[in-house]
């Protein structure tokens, strides 16, 4: 039995496993969050209704803009936008609150 060759073999079936789960994740960010639309829980830069823009797919990160003023743009973490303390998904009218 040639080792070397077994786990050239190994190694290549698990880096193939490895690329095709993370080009996965790249099409599952890309399909669900692009374009999608976020509340802030607080206000961001003065304003609470945001929409993707674009997905950076190494990094994790989604950009946004506000709807109200286009030239706003916030850049957070996937895992930031999936805490429901700090953003709902899609637009909502939230209570009044002494955010500035």
């Amino acid at each position: 039995v040639n080792i070397p060759a077994l786990l050239l073999k190994y190694l290549k079936i698990n880096c193939y496993s490895v690329l095709k789960n993370s080009f996965k994740i790249i099409l599952y960010m890309k399909r669900n969050y692009q374009h999608s639309k976020w509340t802030s829980v607080g206000k961001v830069e003065g304003w609470r209704h945001f929409e993707v823009i674009n997905v950076n797919k190494k990094t994790k990160e989604l950009e946004l803009f506000s709807v109200c003023k286009k030239k706003i743009k916030v850049t957070v973490s996937e895992s930031e936008l999936q805490d429901r303390s700090k953003w709902l998904p899609s637009w909502r009218i939230l209570e009044k609150t002494d955010d500035k």
